[in-house]
């Protein structure tokens, strides 16, 4: 949230704490999966979201997959949603129908 309008830091720090948040969480449940909606209340979803995808694809040794979907409201408004999995989770396809099924039983 950056009620100041700012532009955020470029701190190279912050991509490597989430990415070792993320592995810390993953080394303690591996078959765990991570569902995350990019925050959209200043209308900076989609650069939050590109952030992520961002770190990701620096930070991936291919020990995860993303999947990426839009939520969308009545109102037309869309929420972007990503799924975050173990490749090696041995319900990765069951996991990956299920969370596209979602996101296309939302759309209104």
């Amino acid at each position: 949230y950056n009620p100041s309008l700012k532009l955020p830091s470029n701190d190279k720090k912050i991509g490597a704490t989430v990415v070792a948040i993320f592995m810390e969480f993953y080394s303690r449940r591996n078959n765990a999966i991570s569902v995350y909606i990019c925050e959209s209340s200043d209308g900076k979803e989609l650069a939050r979201k590109r952030k992520f995808d961002h770190w990701f694809q620096d930070y991936n040794d291919d020990t995860f997959i993303k999947v990426d979907k839009n939520l969308i409201d009545q109102n037309n408004n869309k929420f972007p949603v990503s799924l975050i999995i173990s490749n090696s989770n041995p319900y990765e396809q069951q996991i990956f129908k299920a969370f596209v099924h979602l996101s296309l039983n939302n759309q209104k």
